[in-house]
């Protein structure tokens, strides 16, 4: 979890999704702050891959 908070601590912008208060999933936002935008690290826990978490992410 660290690891994660230190990742979308050095993002553009960070996203999380939670189920019932527990984090189930994250992306995040890198650039330049100007032109060029990356998504990076879209990870969702197994247990709920397949299920829209991921497509949540993304919108």
């Amino acid at each position: 979890m660290e690891q994660i908070r230190v990742a979308l601590n050095h993002s553009l912008q960070g996203f999380m999704i939670f189920d019932d208060g527990k984090p189930i999933g994250m992306a995040r936002l890198l650039g330049d702050y100007a032109m060029a935008y990356l998504i990076k690290d879209v990870a969702v826990l197994s247990e709920y891959q397949h299920r829209g978490a991921g497509t949540l992410l993304m919108l």
